[in-house]
């Protein structure tokens, strides 16, 4: 379903009928997407008294209700101090609604981000980013008494689990994506891997062109940023199963068990050093490239994805 806000005007201002109508969809996509368009154009107030019809079974009602739960928290509306909005939360973790995990209020990193919005535009991929036909020359030639023109041996460790999780974000583009959980032979450090170092831990012939260090609040926007964008075949998450898909990347990158609550993967994510990288010009109509490494430097972890027509 295309963003139309002209096409809001048929939806009903009565609850009951608008418990009808979703319940008559079909497609799980239509009911996502009517979630993210009135959250995006609704008042709140308009909004909150659709969750006193709460739902009890998982129909396509309930998947409204998890979805425009969370998109109004992703537009900063606060619904924790709400009785008829925990209530409804608990009817969907009785019913094991996926979203149900999700926290009720936002992590501190998702209230120092961009709130989304439709239709989604962003510039989070690009930002801070040196252009990718501006030459950087290599860091420093030492670091750490350890000179950086040798490589680190690495190996990879990531397990299809975790490659499903971490690569959740852009799993509707058309492009597979890479995911690497390097474990090196001796600590590393964020100044070796930026601009280009983190090239020479990548013997497969497979190059980025060049990165910075980034806070955890813009690698949160970046990954975000690739769940609403659609692929070349394939429509965008939206923000309900993208704020899921993002905490279960970056739970993985981290190395958390992927069922770790949300605000502990947010934790112990800001203990780690956080990175962005441009990739070559191949891949610059869409793509995501992020990186984290470790307190202790042993660990390097690295999502690269791309789509393709």
């Amino acid at each position: 379903m295309a963003y139309d806000p002209a096409a809001l005007r048929c939806v009903p201002g009565d609850a009951e009928s608008l418990v009808r109508i979703v319940r008559g969809y079909r497609r799980l996509h239509d009911v996502r997407d009517l979630a993210a368009r009135m959250a995006d154009a609704r008042k709140p107030h308009h909004l909150l008294p659709l969750f006193a019809h709460v739902p009890v079974t998982r129909d396509s009602w309930a998947e409204f209700l998890a979805c425009l739960a969370q998109e109004l928290l992703l537009r900063e509306v606060r619904w924790s101090d709400r009785p008829v909005v925990m209530e409804c939360m608990r009817s969907l973790r009785q019913l094991g609604h996926p979203l149900a995990f999700l926290p009720a209020k936002l992590t501190r990193t998702e209230r120092r981000a961009t709130p989304p919005r439709l239709p989604y535009t962003s510039s989070a991929m690009w930002r801070d980013c040196p252009p990718p036909d501006r030459f950087i020359p290599d860091p420093p030639p030492e670091a750490g008494g350890r000179r950086l023109g040798k490589p680190v041996p690495c190996r990879d460790t990531a397990t299809a689990e975790q490659v499903a999780a971490i690569g959740a974000v852009v799993k509707h583009w058309n492009g597979i994506p890479r995911v690497l959980l390097l474990q090196a032979a001796e600590p590393l450090n964020v100044e070796e891997l930026v601009p280009v170092g983190v090239n020479r831990l990548l013997t497969d012939g497979f190059r980025t062109a060049s990165g910075v260090r980034a806070e955890l609040h813009l690698v949160y926007e970046i990954l975000l940023d690739a769940t609403y964008r659609e692929g070349s075949y394939e429509p965008g998450i939206a923000g309900a199963y993208g704020r899921a898909a993002v905490w279960r990347s970056i739970a993985g990158m981290i190395h958390a068990p992927l069922d770790t609550p949300v605000l502990r993967v947010n934790e112990l994510a800001a203990r780690w050093s956080w990175l962005s990288f441009r990739l070559p010009d191949l891949y610059q109509d869409l793509h995501v490239a992020v990186g984290a490494l470790s307190p202790r430097g042993r660990h390097l972890s690295l999502l690269f994805g791309h789509d393709t027509d």
